[in-house]
C-alpha cells in the first residue's frame, strides 16, 4: 500500500509540472516558443575549452548530463554498498537479528531492495549465459552500461532540462527571438512581439554581428535575436555518447575473445591455415574480412540505435507538447518511460551476447586428436551452473 501511494504521489507530482506551465504561462502574457531542433549538441560557450591543432573543443550542453549521470550513479552504488556491509556485519554479529518491525535485518527496504533484485537478476543472468568462470568478470561491464544508459536517458524528465539555459545570438541562417527581461532580476526569456511567431524569425544581420555581440561590442540601438542554448541536454541525444558506449562495449569484446581463447581467437579474422585446404578454404579465408566488417557495423548498429530512438523522442515531445499542452504529453512521457528502459536493456544484452559468441571457439580446432576440447576453448565448454547429483 505505501509502495502505491508512492507512485500515485510521482504521477501527480509530475502531471502537476507538466500541465501547470501550460495554465500558469498563458495567464502571464508569456508565450511558449518551439524550442530549436539540432542534431549537435548546443555550446554553452562560445569559447573552446582547449583546441588541439586545428579543432575546438567546446563546452556542449551533453556534458552536463553525462556528469550529473556519473554522479547519481556512484552515489547509488556507493550508498548501497555501505548498506550491505552495514548489513552483513549485523548478520556476522547476529545471524537472527531483526529490526525494530521484526523483519529480518538482511532484507533490504526500500529502493534497495529494488536496486538488489535488479543486481541479482542481472548476475544471475550473466552467469547462465557466461558461466561460473567468466560471470564476476563480464558482470560488472554489463551492469554499468545498463544502469549508466538507463540513467542518462531518464535524466531526459529532469526538471529544467532543455528548458532553461543561455542566450546566443541566432547566426545567419537560423531562427530566434527577440529577448524581453523579466523585471529587474537581469533574467531574460524570448519574446514575441509583432511578426514573431512561435518558430521566430531569420535574422537580417550578418555573422559579424553576432561576433560583435559575443564580444559585447554592439553599438547602442543596434538588435540581434537570439536562440536559446538549454543548459542541459540528454546526453544519449549526441551521438558522442553512443558511439563511446559502443566502442569501450566491443573493445571489451575482444578483450574477452582474447581471454578465453588466446592468439587463436584472431583467426576468426585472418584465418591463414584456412589457406591450406585450397578452394573452400580460400572462402573461410575470405569469411574473416566479412568478420571484421561484422565487428564494425555492430559498433554502429549500437551507436545509431540508442542515439535514434532517444532523440526521436526528445523531439516527439516537443512536437506533442507545443500541439497540445494539457494532459497528452502525459501518456508520450510514460512512453518515453519505457522506451529508455528498453535501450538501457538492449544495449546491455547484446554487449553480454557479443562476449558470450567471442568467447566461443571457432574454426576447426575446437576438438584435439583424442576427441577433447581444446583448452583454449574456455568459453565453448562453460560448466551448466548446477550441481552433481550424489
Amino acid at each position: 500500500m505505501k509502495g502505491l501511494l508512492q507512485l500515485l504521489l510521482i504521477l501527480g507530482i509530475t502531471a502537476v509540472v507538466c500541465v501547470l506551465p501550460t495554465v500558469l504561462l498563458p495567464q502571464l502574457d508569456v508565450p511558449v516558443a518551439f524550442p530549436l531542433v539540432q542534431v549537435p549538441p548546443e555550446r554553452i560557450s562560445l569559447d573552446p575549452l582547449f583546441s588541439i591543432g586545428n579543432y575546438d573543443f567546446y563546452f556542449v550542453n551533453t556534458i552536463p548530463s553525462i556528469i550529473l549521470a556519473d554522479i547519481i550513479l556512484l552515489l547509488m552504488a556507493w550508498f548501497a554498498g555501505r548498506k550491505a556491509r552495514q548489513r552483513m556485519a549485523a548478520y556476522e554479529t547476529n545471524p537472527n537479528a531483526v529490526d525494530e518491525e521484526g523483519r529480518d535485518m538482511m532484507v533490504p527496504t526500500g529502493w534497495l531492495n529494488s536496486f538488489e533484485a535488479i543486481l541479482e537478476y542481472f548476475f544471475n543472468l550473466v552467469r547462465s549465459v557466461v558461466g561460473p568462470r567468466w560471470a564476476r568478470s563480464v558482470f560488472p561491464l554489463v551492469m554499468t552500461i545498463f544502469l549508466f544508459v538507463l540513467i542518462i536517458n531518464w535524466l531526459h524528465f529532469f526538471p529544467l532540462v532543455d528548458s532553461i539555459g543561455i542566450l546566443h545570438c541566432a547566426e545567419p541562417g537560423m531562427k530566434g527571438f527577440p529577448a524581453a527581461e523579466i523585471g529587474n532580476t537581469n533574467i531574460f526569456r524570448l519574446s514575441f512581439p509583432g511578426e514573431v511567431g512561435a518558430i521566430g524569425v531569420e535574422p537580417d544581420y550578418g555573422e559579424e554581428r553576432c561576433a560583435a555581440a559575443h564580444h559585447g561590442e554592439l553599438e547602442e540601438g543596434e538588435e540581434i535575436l537570439y536562440t536559446l542554448a538549454p543548459f542541459m541536454r540528454t546526453g544519449s541525444t549526441d551521438m558522442n555518447l553512443p558511439l563511446s558506449i559502443a566502442l569501450v562495449a566491443m573493445t571489451t569484446v575482444q578483450i574477452f575473445g582474447v581471454r578465453a581463447l588466446g592468439a587463436g581467437y584472431f583467426s576468426k579474422f585472418v584465418n591463414l591455415p584456412a589457406l591450406e585446404h585450397g578452394g573452400l578454404g580460400y572462402v573461410e579465408f575470405g569469411v574473416g574480412f566479412l568478420e571484421i566488417v561484422s565487428e564494425l557495423a555492430k559498433i554502429l548498429s549500437f551507436t545509431l540505435r540508442l542515439f535514434g530512438n532517444m532523440f526521436a523522442g526528445m523531439v516527439l515531445l516537443f512536437v506533442i507538447m507545443f500541439l497540445i499542452p494539457v494532459g497528452v504529453p502525459l501518456v508520450f512521457f510514460l512512453l518515453e518511460v519505457l522506451i529508455g528502459l528498453i535501450q538501457a536493456l538492449v544495449f546491455a544484452l547484446l554487449t553480454l551476447s557479443f562476449i558470450s559468441v567471442a568467447m566461443v571457439g571457432h574454426g576447426g580446432h575446437e576438438e584435439d586428436e583424442h576427441g577433447e576440447h581444446d583448452e583454449h576453448t574456455a568459453g565453448a565448454h562453460i560448466q551448466p551452473d548446477v550441481e552433481p547429483s550424489v
